[in-house]
């Protein structure tokens, strides 16, 4: 009721006022004390955090949860209603759970069916004794963050950047994912690719309202693809293509993207994808 009120006041200022809400699960199916939410069905907000989704990445860049990853992503895009679905806020990490570099290396993640994979079941105390991630650690969490951040950027929704993710910031939950921004340990190497795929995401300014298709979602290699046609433009399209594993892959790219423009591509020569790598190609 408190947040219908807030939607009334803000609309009848503002209609074109945005509400977006921190709805943790699917915010169509979300119950709480024995009733069925409204968040959603146009007397609350216009959007969510789109906790599901952040939920599916990390799950499928640690652990390799593909079908899980397909159902998640499945289950809100057939539920929330288009202009949601695109207008969402997606995030690896947020003030409320573990940044995204430690959820994919550190220890204490839990492989679990039915819980978040940020909630780690241990003290703050063991936390922090056990936060720094050594030189390996990290330098691998980088590169699966990478993956991760890639997925994010081109799922349907608005990517939204947690600060510190983009310069190599790690830690458990609160307080650990609070620090300070370290502007004296930047990472320039993370950095530079998280400006580069910036880049590579805006050039495809038709993202806002395209469709999304998995084409194959396996363990360890990834193919999805946003897509839209109307009659002035025709079809535009882009196609991203992961290898979480550090195994040489052989992809088959759809014909259509065959002659199209590379945006961005990192360890991927001669249709093999190799150790953690990433291609992301475009049809104008």
């Amino acid at each position: 009721e408190f947040i219908e009120n807030i939607r009334t006041a803000v609309k009848r200022n503002k209609p074109d006022g945005f509400i977006i809400g921190e709805v943790w699960d699917n915010a169509i199916t979300k119950e709480g004390y024995g009733k069925q939410r409204t968040y959603l069905l146009g007397k609350g907000l216009d959007s969510v955090m789109n906790y599901p989704f952040t939920n599916a990445i990390l799950k499928y860049i640690r652990f390799g949860r593909a079908k899980y990853f397909v159902e998640t992503v499945n289950d809100v895009m057939t539920q929330y209603p288009s202009e949601m679905i695109n207008s969402t806020m997606n995030s690896l990490s947020t003030h409320d759970i573990t940044r995204a570099i430690s959820t994919l290396v550190a220890e204490g993640i839990q492989n679990s069916k039915f819980n978040w994979i940020w909630d780690v079941p241990y003290s703050r105390d063991w936390q922090y004794a056990k936060g720094k991630l050594a030189t390996q650690a990290y330098d691998k969490g980088k590169q699966l963050l990478k993956l991760a951040t890639t997925i994010q950027y081109f799922l349907p929704g608005n990517p939204c950047i947690y600060y510190g993710d983009e310069i190599g910031m790690y830690g458990y939950k609160d307080p650990f994912n609070r620090k300070c921004f370290e502007w004296q340990n930047i990472d320039d190497e993370l950095h530079s690719f998280f400006v580069e795929l910036g880049k590579a995401r805006k050039k495809c300014d038709f993202l806002s309202t395209a469709e999304l298709n998995i084409i194959e979602a396996k363990k360890n290699l990834l193919i999805f693809e946003r897509n839209t046609q109307n009659e002035n433009d025709g079809e535009k399209g882009v196609l991203i293509a992961i290898n979480r594993s550090e195994d040489d892959i052989k992809i088959e790219l759809p014909k259509k993207y065959e002659q199209g423009e590379k945006l961005f591509e990192l360890n991927f020569h001669n249709d093999i994808i190799s150790k953690y790598g990433i291609l992301i190609k475009c049809k104008f």
